[in-house]
């Protein structure tokens, strides 16, 4: 209803004339039948144009139904039964003869009426928003637990919504102290969680700190930022996650991004694009940068390689995806043809060739904070020998360039060995005593079994590989 309300009283069209005083206080609706249907007119001076009669609106606003003779009060009657057809039992305005009573008089008798049942609607109304009140309550309670069951159970990654890859021909950007750029999202922000830039060169441990800022255009807000040290800086992709997925409406999103510090930091390019509002700097081609999506609004399993916002909100979960697979360093005499990522299986193939360990190493694939790792194993054939496989850790640290041999690993850093036969799948574990201090690489070893032969290396897979956080207390 409008804030301006103007009651609506009824009344028979031949006793319209008679309602002139009425026009004052309410608005008056003549009602006739014709054809077994209501016929509903304005009850205007004559010689005055006609306004438009909206059919519901006098529905809602009329108050009463007003009769000056015997013919008006015996039309109530045949006027209720269609009135009650069309708008619902109950719903017919009551009759109020004028008789010998002043109008003005009826109409106040008629208020007063009104009022005392508007009051009693009010008073229901209120109830039935205080029930909606805790309706919503309880279904916002309700897709709260969905969420965080689905986010404790899903092991699903983000989905790559699009690539800007590297163009070898264009010159690195290079960030001074105190430069800052804005690079324009080529998506809108509609379920955007990561935004990944490609570093062209490693920066000097100690000479700076990237910030990172991603902005909202539309509603004017820094949807998150983040703050990297040179020596987390590694040349390549560096990987910048949301904990949440934006919401579905769209906007325009910016990455900002700020150098502070001695050295400076080289950014590798991609293309020219013709629309300057995509130049993170004048005549400058955009920024390398890859770009995910998942359910909007929906927190997303943060990635192994990804560098988590500067929101207090602690990380629990890590997923050991496709990207660690993909990049998995063969050890001690492995060959990349044997280590391989496998898109069919999800998974990275990791073939012994007899009981002496086959390994791959997984860079900083285990983040500080983990307490329990855990994934997929599987021999993705009919037939062969047992396969034993098993998890170890080793910090990154400590990892030597360029000699890819497995090192010693320190007490409690390495499961047991989990036999499994072919064409079966389980789960493999690693707990930990106590949360990493620090980053880890992680080790997928396998083997064949004491007395196991095979001629051909059997295609043992680990897949969905996941790092829990943890404290002290944790189980």
């Amino acid at each position: 209803m409008a804030d301006s309300w103007t009651p609506v009283l009824l009344c028979r069209a031949s006793e319209s004339a008679a309602m002139k005083d009425l026009s004052a206080v309410a608005r008056v609706v003549s009602v006739d039948i014709g054809n077994d249907e209501l016929i509903l007119a304005p009850a205007t001076a004559k010689g005055a144009r006609d306004a438009a009669i909206d059919d519901i609106a006098v529905f809602r606003d009329a108050i009463g139904y007003v009769a000056s003779g015997v013919k008006g009060e015996t039309a109530h009657a045949a006027i209720s039964a269609l009135w009650e057809q069309r708008f619902g039992a109950g719903t017919a305005p009551a009759l109020y003869p004028l008789r010998e009573e002043p109008a003005l008089a009826v109409v106040g008798r008629i208020l007063s009426r009104s009022m005392g049942t508007l009051r009693q609607r009010n008073t229901g109304l209120m109830r039935e928003i205080g029930l909606l009140r805790t309706t919503h309550d309880q279904t916002q309670a309700a897709f709260q637990k969905l969420e965080t069951f689905f986010y404790a159970n899903n092991r699903s990654e983000r989905i790559p919504a699009m690539t800007l890859s590297v163009q070898r021909g264009n010159r690195p950007l290079v960030l001074e102290d105190g430069q800052d750029i804005d690079q324009r999202l080529p998506i809108d922000s509609s379920g955007l969680c990561d935004v990944a830039i490609s570093i062209a060169r490693k920066p000097r441990a100690g000479s700076g700190t990237l910030i990172a800022a991603l902005m909202l255009h539309d509603s004017a807000q820094v949807a998150g930022t983040w703050e990297v040290e040179a020596e987390r800086i590694d040349a390549g992709w560096l990987r910048l996650c949301l904990d949440r997925a934006l919401p579905a409406e769209p906007q325009t999103a910016t990455l900002r991004l700020t150098w502070l510090g001695e050295g400076t930091l080289a950014l590798n390019a991609s293309f020219f694009h013709p629309d300057p509002r995509f130049m993170p700097l004048p005549d400058a081609p955009m920024l390398a940068m890859q770009l995910w999506k998942y359910i909007p609004d929906a927190r997303a399993m943060m990635p192994a390689e990804g560098t988590a916002t500067s929101s207090p909100r602690a990380i629990e979960r890590w997923n050991i995806g496709a990207r660690h697979f993909k990049a998995a360093v063969p050890l001690d005499g492995a060959s990349a043809e044997d280590v391989t990522y496998s898109e069919a299986f999800g998974g990275l193939m990791v073939p012994p060739s007899g009981t002496t360990p086959t390994v791959a190493r997984l860079d900083r694939a285990a983040r500080a904070g983990v307490r329990h790792l855990f994934g997929g194993i599987k021999v993705e054939q009919t037939s062969g020998p047992e396969v034993e496989f098993a998890y170890a850790l080793h910090p990154s640290r400590a990892r030597t360039v360029g000699i890819n041999r497995v090192p010693a690993f320190a007490e409690g850093l390495m499961s047991e060995w989990h036999a499994l036969p072919v064409n079966e799948w389980s789960e493999h574990h690693l707990p930990l005593a106590i949360p990493l201090d620090e980053d880890h690489d992680l080790f997928l070893l396998s083997r064949l079994v004491e007395g196991g032969h095979s001629d051909t290396p059997p295609a043992a897979c680990f897949f969905n590989i996941v790092a829990q956080a943890g404290t002290g207390e944790d189980a």
